[in-house]
């Protein structure tokens, strides 16, 4: 028989062993994770080199004035300062600068990244092949990348805010109060021209114009929303020979929705878009407008409408305006296309549409 003393020892023993292990496990645990999350710091580091890198290419460069990262021991939080990013594409030399950027992501979940790209950035670009030179900031810029798994697409996701657009030669300024940009890209092309491989959902509220487009209907776009589709294989990067390509296998682009509110007018619109045998635009819509008295009147006095024209087109499209409800403005339903490079609503042509040089 154990005597009482020798019992309690023996427990306190135990006791002290046990609590030993334990103090011991819970060593091994958080050096084991410390070792794993400043591992996977070293990856995430790494891998953010070697896709800005990529991105850059043979030609390219990408610097950051400091990169630190931090968010032990569930996360890991990139913060960049200082930040260019420059390459060439089929239209020219390209740079990025960014004063900061900060990125977070779950060490179990690589595939879901959010940033924040609120600040000024600086963009030169070629498009149509003019230079363009963009001084961009925004007070918000939060958003997310998705890498899609088992056939879906990867997303990427950005919200903007009091977004202010600058062009550094011309000093043509956009503003806006908000936007949501939603882009998403298939990793398969798919070359049956009937499927989709890529989209945008875009929304922006409260647009002031720069001075040579607000003269037009007014200084401010109120609304315009829009949900397009890529069918065929998208044609990247792009240039005239993709483009040529993708449009001959019989690439389109589906408007599923396209929503303006601008001065008198508000538009809602859906169709397809594409191109001609020389690459210009073609486009067939189905559309619902309102305001369209005041937005002929609004033409004439921008000079995009004749006035001896103004009363004629009027005329047609009043004769085909109904009212849905009561409670309802007077609306047109009535087709949209471009052709030829001219704009028509129904029979009437609007205006010639410049021509784009790729």
């Amino acid at each position: 028989m154990i005597e009482p003393t020798t019992r309690i020892l023996w427990t306190n023993r135990l006791r002290s062993r046990a609590a030993l292990w334990a103090f011991s496990l819970f060593l091994f645990l958080v050096a084991s994770m410390t070792g794993l999350w400043f591992a996977g710091a070293s990856m995430v580091r790494e891998n953010i080199i070697a896709m800005a890198t990529h991105l850059a290419s043979d030609s390219g460069h990408f610097s950051a004035k400091t990169m630190k990262i931090t968010g032990f021991p569930t996360a890991f939080e990139v913060h960049l300062t200082g930040i260019r990013l420059a390459g060439s594409g089929p239209r020219g030399p390209w740079d990025w600068q960014a004063e900061k950027m900060r990125a977070q992501l779950a060490p179990w979940q690589t595939s879901n990244i959010r940033f924040d790209l609120a600040g000024a950035h600086r963009v030169r670009v070629h498009a149509a092949r003019m230079p363009l030179d963009l001084e961009i900031t925004a007070t918000h810029a939060s958003g997310q990348i998705i890498r899609g798994a088992n056939g879906a697409p990867d997303m990427f996701q950005i919200t903007p805010k009091t977004l202010k657009i600058r062009e550094s030669v011309t000093k043509q300024t956009i503003t806006a109060d908000q936007a949501r940009i939603q882009l998403f890209h298939y990793k398969a092309q798919n070359q049956d021209p009937t499927e989709p491989s890529a989209g945008v959902i875009f929304d922006i509220d409260n647009v002031t114009l720069p001075k040579a487009a607000g003269k037009f209907l007014s200084p401010k776009i109120k609304k315009l929303s829009t949900e397009i589709m890529v069918l065929g294989s998208l044609p990247t990067p792009i240039d005239r020979v993709r483009l040529g390509r993708w449009s001959r296998s019989g690439g389109t682009l589906e408007i599923k929705k396209l929503d303006l509110a601008w001065g008198p007018a508000t538009m809602a619109a859906s169709g397809t878009f594409s191109l001609d045998d020389r690459l210009q635009p073609e486009a067939s819509l189905a559309a619902r407008i309102t305001g369209h008295e005041q937005t002929v009147d609004a033409l004439v006095a921008a000079g995009v409408i004749r006035a001896r024209s103004a009363e004629g087109i009027k005329l047609v499209l009043t004769m085909m305006a109904r009212r849905p409800a009561p409670d309802k403005p007077v609306e047109i339903r009535i087709p949209m296309t471009i052709q030829n490079r001219a704009l028509y609503i129904g029979p009437a042509r609007l205006f010639r549409i410049p021509k784009i040089r790729w």
